[in-house]
């Protein structure tokens, strides 16, 4: 499977359009969320492994959710940041293929080690 993801990696970016879609909408990115496998697995893994057990239910859910966000913010504004400063640099062709193509041997050499190993 991680061959044939490097396979489609190659060329990836050619099908790229800057006008593609638009942005989610705060209300779209919020109700996303509830459909987010990946935002139900980080709050069951919170949920289970930081929630203090020895507070009330309120009082449990209120520190996870307030440290959570503290954490969260920077977190995510640097991930923004990367990405708008990424987004930068493939805008250049060659750079783009550069990128491609080290995204696919990345790939595979993940595949060989999973193999391996």
């Amino acid at each position: 499977y991680l061959l044939f993801l490097a396979y489609k990696m190659l060329g990836s970016f050619k099908d790229y359009k800057k006008d593609s879609g638009r942005p989610l909408k705060a209300y779209e990115a919020a109700l996303f969320q509830w459909i987010n496998p990946k935002a139900w697995t980080i709050a069951l893994t919170v949920a289970s492994g930081f929630m203090p057990l020895q507070e009330t239910l309120f009082v449990a859910v209120l520190f996870t959710g307030l440290m959570s966000s503290l954490i969260s913010f920077p977190c995510i504004s640097l991930w923004a940041l990367f990405g708008s400063m990424i987004r930068k640099i493939v805008s250049n062709i060659f750079i783009k293929k550069i990128i491609e193509y080290c995204f696919a041997i990345l790939l595979v050499l993940t595949g060989i080690y999973l193999v391996l190993n």
